[in-house]
């Protein structure tokens, strides 16, 4: 059987480079980088204008024009949390695979940076939320004396409420998977660390040491559903159970050896 420290002989196929995370990001920084109205919870600085203003305080004639900004940012959100996501999920789908910690490892740093760039545009994406909410407060209720522009920028903030709670769902289920996916990684570096932990009991035949560690090591083990990893708690539960003989044996623990 393969220990730990020499696993499976194969060589997965390398994970994608976390450069695509980080172009990603650079992107989406520069896109909005140049410009003045770059989102910073409710406070801005309207395109074309001296004044400081709010999504909360829009000037006169304001509300549509930010309303149309955010539905941009909404868009532009979009397609990079589903192009993040998708990535995110590739790579959860190749640490599944895994079939020991060294393998499972390759993959770890390109999961943590899409995870990382995944949870910023969540974020951001939150932010336009709060900013949604802050301009149609602003706007007031509906009435029938609702001048044109106040109702181009309801239409507009309806279409980006509608992409917040779509990006959001899929964005935060394909971060849900990569949290899963780091959980896989730890469980694969700890199952093994109690493996060896264990070896090293049985060969100072510490029973106490390893029946202590057992209940962890199995539910480690059906958490990871691999051969691999099954075949190592069964050797470790066959080599307990034979030293658990050889000590009733060396005590002379038989229900026979008895004097009349």
């Amino acid at each position: 059987m393969t220990s730990p420290d020499k696993p499976d002989p194969g060589e997965p196929d390398r994970p994608d480079s976390p450069d695509r995370f980080d172009r990603a990001e650079r992107s989406e920084r520069s896109d909005r980088s140049d410009r003045p109205d770059r989102l910073d919870g409710l406070g801005r600085t309207s395109p074309g204008h001296n004044l400081h203003t709010t999504y909360g305080h829009p000037g006169p004639g304001e509300a549509p024009g930010l309303a149309r900004e955010l539905l941009a940012e909404a868009q532009n959100l979009e397609e990079v949390i589903e192009d993040v996501g998708r990535d995110v999920l590739a790579i959860a789908q190749r640490i599944s695979r895994a079939t020991d910690r060294r393998r499972a490892a390759l993959y770890a740093p390109a999961l943590l940076a899409g995870r990382d760039v995944l949870d910023s545009f969540l974020e951001d994406l939150t932010a336009i939320a709060d900013c949604v909410e802050a301009l149609s407060t602003a706007l007031g209720p509906l009435t029938d004396d609702d001048e044109p522009d106040a109702a181009d920028a309801r239409i507009a903030l309806s279409a980006v409420r509608c992409i917040v709670k779509t990006a959001g769902d899929q964005g935060r289920e394909h971060a849900h998977i990569g949290r899963l996916a780091t959980e896989r990684v730890s469980d694969f570096a700890e199952f093994e660390m109690l493996y060896q932990q264990m070896m090293r009991d049985l060969g100072r035949r510490d029973l106490a040491a390893v029946d202590a560690r057992m209940p962890r090591f199995a539910e480690v083990e059906r958490n990871l559903v691999t051969k691999r990893a099954s075949a190592m708690f069964v050797d470790v539960r066959r080599r307990r159970e034979e030293l658990g003989v050889v000590g009733r044996e060396d005590r002379g623990d038989d229900d026979n050896d008895f004097i009349i």
